[in-house]
């Protein structure tokens, strides 16, 4: 997968290739943290311009990573609850 996304970032025009890359950073309960980073360079872009690139760039890496039959992540929080039969200690009269 680290390849592919490298590939993706590659493989667009206003994208500095030397400064491309995807790595593996972390390990999470939730799964394998993925850093990718580049540099976006094109003349008399605004703000709105990259955001869209961004968005094209990021959506071609989700695609890949579906296709790899994988799927992105996300926190799962757990509560634990017990039910005890044994009394409070500290409600119980001296």
């Amino acid at each position: 997968m680290l390849d592919e996304i490298t590939e993706i970032l590659w493989g667009h025009p206003d994208i500095d290739k030397s400064s491309a890359r995807a790595r593996l950073i972390n390990l999470t309960p939730s799964g394998p943290q993925i850093e990718v980073s580049a540099y976006y360079r094109k003349r008399g872009a605004d703000w709105t311009a990259f955001l869209a690139q961004q968005e094209s760039l990021v959506l071609k890496m989700m695609g890949a990573i579906e296709a790899a039959g994988a799927s992105l992540a996300s926190p799962v929080g757990a509560l634990r609850m017990e039910i005890s039969n044994t009394p409070n200690p500290s409600s119980t009269p001296r």
